[in-house]
C-alpha cells in the first residue's frame, strides 16, 4: 500500500530525521542508500543534532545534512518560546514531499518536525512516542495534530536496527537485503589521517586501535587496569594505538596514569572532524573497543572490528553490520535496563571476567571473522562469574525499571501541574488587584466586579482540583517508596545468597585442607 501511495505522486525531496547518536547515523545510512536507489534524482536531507553537523564528511554528496538548531535532549522548561520559533523556521526550511522518521524510539522534535513539515506523507516506525505533557505548549503553538495519518511500519522492539531498516525499505518496495551501511571518505581527510599515523610512527596495517570510551566518563567501559592488562597482552604480537576524541580524554588519562604499557601510542582524534576519525580507522589493522560510533564506522569501512557490548539494550538491537565484525557480551538477567542501572556499577561490563575476555580477543585476531551474513556478526558470549547470582538480577531489574518509569511520569506530571498552578495563582492575584481597584469606581462597574468574582471562584475551583491531583501524586510516591523497599528486600536476599555461597566455599576449603593434611600424614604400620 505504501509503495503504491509513493508511486502515485512524484517524490522530489525526502527528509530523514536522525536525532540520536553517531552510531545510529552510521547504521541508518542503510536507509539513505535504499532511498537513493528508490528515487535516484530526489534530494535527500538528513536532520541531525548540532554536535553531529560534521557527519556530512562521511556521507555521499547527494545527502544534504540539515542541523537542528538545538539539542532535543536538553531541558525544555523555560525555553518553549525560542523552541517554537526554531522548530517553525526549521520545518519551513526543510519542507519535503516525504518525511521519514528514522528513529524507532522517536524523538519529540522528530515528531513535531514531521507533523509541521507540510509533507504529503510521513513514514515512521510504530515505536514509542516521546511527546508528553511538557510538550503541550509547543504542540499547541505549532498546531501539531494526530499521527493517525502517518504510515507506520510494524517492528519488534528487540529486532536489530538493521532489520528495522530492512522492514521500512520493504514497505517502500526497496529490496534492502543487500544494502549495507555505506560511508564515503574525502581525499583531504585521508591525508590528515595519514599524517596522524606518521606522527606515531606505527605500521597502521598491523596495528590495533583500542577505543575504550563511550563518552560517558568510563561508566560503560572497563576499569583502566583492565584495559592496560589487555593492551599489554595485545602488545606481545601487535602494535597498539589508544584512540579517542576530546570527550574521551578523561578516560584515556586515567588509563595512561595507571601504568599504561610502554609501547602503546596515544592518538587523539581532531575535534569535530569525523571524516579524519573515519579515515584513521580505515587504515587500522583492527578495531577493539566499546559499543560506540567509531565501532560502527570501523565495521562499515570493512575493518576487522571487535565491539564489547553491555546490557543497556535488549537482545542484539545495535550490533554492528559488516563481514569482518565480532562482538563480546556477558548476558545477564537484567539486560534491557536502558542504562538505568540499579547497581553501584554496571555489572554487565565491569564484571566481565578478564581471561575469557582476553581469550575472545585472541580468537578474534587469530581467526578474523568473515561473516557470510554481514547482518549477523560473530558473537563471543562470556559466562558470568560464579559468584554473580545472575538468576536474581532479572526480578530486581524489572522492579527497578517499573519504579523508574513511574518516577519519570510522576515528575513530569508534577512539574506540569506545578507550572499550571503557578500561572493560575498569578492570574488570581492579578484579578484580585483589579477587583480592588474597580471597587473604588462608580456603581456602573459593578457588573464587571461580579464577573471577575465569578472568574476568581472558577479559578479557585480549578486550583482545588490541581491540589487534589497533587495529593494523588503524593499517594503514588508513597507507593513508589513501598516498591523501592521491595527492591531493597530483593537486594538483601542477593546479599544473603552471596553470604551463603561464601560460607559454603569456606566449608569446602576447610574440608579440602583436612583431606590434604590426612593424605600427607605418614601411614601407621
Amino acid at each position: 500500500m505504501l509503495e503504491q501511495m509513493t508511486a502515485s505522486r512524484p517524490v522530489k525531496t525526502v527528509l530523514v530525521t536522525r536525532l540520536d547518536a553517531l552510531g545510529d547515523i552510521v547504521l541508518g545510512t542503510m536507509l539513505l542508500w535504499g532511498l537513493r536507489a528508490k528515487w535516484p534524482t530526489a534530494t535527500i536531507r538528513l536532520a541531525v543534532r548540532p554536535q553531529f553537523a560534521a557527519v556530512s564528511a562521511i556521507l555521499p554528496d547527494w545527502v544534504e545534512v540539515v542541523v537542528l538548531p538545538f539539542d532535543p535532549r536538553d531541558p525544555i522548561a523555560g525555553h518553549e518560546p525560542s523552541l517554537i520559533a526554531q522548530l517553525r523556521e526549521f520545518s519551513q526550511a526543510a519542507a519535503s514531499d516525504l518525511v521519514v522518521v528514522g528513529e524507532y524510539n522517536r524523538s519529540w522534535a522528530s515528531e513535531i518536525i514531521a507533523a509541521t513539515n507540510g509533507a504529503e506523507q510521513v513514514i515512521a516506525f510504530d515505536g514509542p512516542s516521546a511527546l508528553g505533557s511538557q510538550h503541550r505548549d509547543i504542540c499547541s503553538a505549532l498546531n501539531v495534530g494526530s499521527t493517525e495519518k502517518w504510515f507506520k511500519i510494524a517492528a519488534d522492539p528487540d529486532l536489530r536496527e538493521s532489520g528495522k531498516y530492512q522492514a521500512m525499505m520493504a514497505a517502500l518496495g526497496i529490496d534492502g537485503a543487500s544494502i549495507l551501511p555505506g560511508l564515503v571518505l574525502r581525499y583531504e581527510d585521508r591525508l590528515a589521517a595519514a599524517a596522524l599515523w606518521e606522527q606515531v610512527d606505527v605500521d597502521c596495517e598491523g596495528a590495533i586501535v583500542c577505543f575504550p570510551s563511550s563518552g560517558a566518563k568510563g561508566v560503560r567501559s572497563f576499569d583502566p587496569s583492565v584495559w592496560n592488562r589487555w593492551m599489554g597482552r595485545l602488545l606481545l604480537t601487535r602494535q597498539v594505538i589508544l584512540f579517542g576524541a576530546a570527550e574521551d580524554a578523561p578516560v584515556l588519562d586515567a588509563i595512561e596514569q595507571r601504568n599504561m604499557p610502554e609501547g602503546v601510542k596515544r592518538v587523539m582524534a581532531p575535534e569535530g572532524q569525523i571524516g579524519v576519525t573515519a579515515a584513521f580507522l580505515e587504515r587500522a589493522g583492527a578495531y577493539i573497543g566499546m559499543d560506540t560510533g567509531p565501532m560502527h564506522i570501523a565495521a562499515a569501512l570493512g575493518r576487522p572490528t571487535l565491539g564489547v557490548f553491555g546490557g543497556g539494550h535488549r537482545a542484539d538491537r545495535f550490533l554492528p553490520v559488516g563481514r569482518r565484525v565480532a562482538t563480546i557480551r556477558m548476558p545477564l538477567g537484567c539486560y534491557g535496563c536502558d542504562w538505568y542501572c540499579p547497581f553501584d556499577r554496571r555489572l554487565c561490563i565491569k564484571d566481565i571476567p578478564e581471561w575469557p575476555l582476553f581469550e575472545a580477543g585472541d580468537a578474534f585476531l587469530n581467526d578474523p571473522p568473515d561473516n557470510a551474513n554481514p547482518f549477523s556478526p560473530r558473537i563471543y558470549d562470556v559466562d558470568p562469574p560464579s559468584d554473580l547470582p545472575a538468576a536474581l538480577l532479572g526480578p530486581v531489574m524489572r522492579k527497578h525499571r517499573q519504579y523508574l518509569d513511574l518516577n519519570h511520569s510522576l515528575i513530569e506530571h508534577h512539574a506540569y501541574l506545578a507550572r499550571i498552578n503557578a500561572e493560575q495563582q498569578a492570574k488570581i492575584a492579578e484579578l484580585q488587584a483589579s477587583q480592588a481597584a474597580l471597587g473604588n469606581q462608580n456603581h456602573e462597574r459593578g457588573g464587571d466586579i461580579v464577573r471577575l468574582t465569578e472568574a476568581v471562584a472558577e479559578m479557585t475551583r480549578h486550583n482545588q482540583q490541581r491540589d487534589a491531583a497533587i495529593t494523588g501524586i503524593n499517594q503514588t510516591l508513597a507507593d513508589m517508596t513501598r516498591l523501592n523497599e521491595g527492591r531493597d528486600g530483593a537486594i538483601h536476599h542477593i546479599n544473603q545468597t552471596l553470604a551463603e555461597m561464601t560460607r559454603q566455599n569456606e566449608a569446602r576449603d576447610t574440608s579440602i585442607a583436612t583431606l590434604t593434611k590426612a593424605q600427607a600424614a605418614p601411614a601407621h604400620v
